[in-house]
């Protein structure tokens, strides 16, 4: 059973992270002299010292995911978590509450709609995003991604074979079985695109 880092610290659960420091410091100052000591006194030092290095690590990272959370950093993270649990409505309703409109926003956004089948929302929002931020190449990657899932000449590969007949799906007539053969097309290709998301 792994100690309480807050107890060998000698530091309450919500100490910050300067707090665990001082206290870290200032244990590590008594036994780093007392280890020198001969006999049980220098023993107890040496196993003490080690175990205020393992709590002083353990204390500290606890200190700073909860900074990170209070200062409102780790904001989108439950979207994110309701988004990868398949939580759909979950994740619409945290990512509603959120006022600010960031590009983040707009790419959880587009998150949930293609979750939910609605590749043009999808899309749109993965636009706003990118617009917002230009330079971000997860959202350009995932934007390429996307297009290419609702051409369905890409479900075949370039579009130049996409046709069972060898015509491109724009040298075919609208209507009849070729409109059959783009929806299964595009069916296919979302079936197999699933993991861009991921």
């Amino acid at each position: 059973m792994s100690k309480n880092p807050y107890i060998i610290l000698g530091v309450p659960e919500n100490a910050t992270q300067s707090e665990i420091e001082e206290a870290y410091r200032a244990l590590v100052d008594k036994y780093g002299r007392e280890r020198f000591e001969e006999g049980e006194v220098g023993e107890r030092a040496s196993r003490m010292l080690n175990e205020v290095y393992t709590a002083y690590d353990e204390a500290m990272e606890k200190a700073k995911q909860a900074s990170f959370i209070s200062e409102g950093k780790d904001i989108f993270y439950e979207v994110i978590s309701c988004i990868k649990e398949n939580k759909i409505d979950e994740a619409q309703q945290k990512l509603d509450n959120i006022t600010e409109r960031t590009a983040k926003w707009n790419y959880l956004q587009a998150n949930i709609y293609y979750k939910r089948g609605w590749l043009v929302e999808c899309r749109n929002q993965l636009e706003i995003a990118l617009k917002m931020e230009p330079d971000n190449e997860k959202y350009k990657k995932d934007l390429e991604k996307l297009i290419k899932e609702m051409n369905p000449a890409f479900a075949f590969g370039d579009g130049k074979t996409a046709h069972p007949e060898g015509r491109t799906y724009s040298d075919t007539p609208v209507g009849g079985d070729d409109m059959c053969d783009a929806c299964g097309a595009c069916l296919c290709a979302n079936c197999l695109c699933n993991c861009c998301w991921n």
